[in-house]
């Protein structure tokens, strides 16, 4: 059974509650109760963990085949460590930009709605 967990919805800018799911290379996935949207948030810690020891792991593979005259190609697993990483720095610096906009003084609500477009 999926773990329930609080998140702030980057669509909607309001707080949610939803069941966690999980993409295929571990980040976090909700369906936001508020505005229905599927939202896909950072790497679970121990996927990030994993990623930051198979890239340098991989650097150091790397290298000592080079030393030894050969061409490294890399697995799948770096290609994808490389593409979730990159996306969790992406998410990761989303999701606070989000935070500090809907930041708000003491007394006041913490979230505030999302602007209205002029359509």
């Amino acid at each position: 059974m999926a773990k329930m967990e609080e998140f702030l919805c980057p669509n909607c800018r309001m707080r949610s509650t939803a069941e966690r799911q999980s993409t295929f290379l571990g980040f976090k996935k909700f369906l936001c109760s508020n505005c229905g949207k599927s939202v896909t948030l950072d790497l679970r810690t121990g996927y990030r963990v994993l990623y930051w020891i198979v890239l340098p792991l991989f650097i150091l593979v790397t290298l000592g085949m080079l030393t030894k005259g050969s061409m490294p190609t890399p697995g799948i697993l770096v290609i994808a460590a490389i593409i979730a990483i990159i996306k969790d720095f992406c998410v990761r610096s989303e999701m606070k930009k989000l935070r500090l906009q809907c930041a708000a003084p003491a007394g006041m609500p913490a979230l505030a709605p999302p602007p209205e477009t002029p359509q």
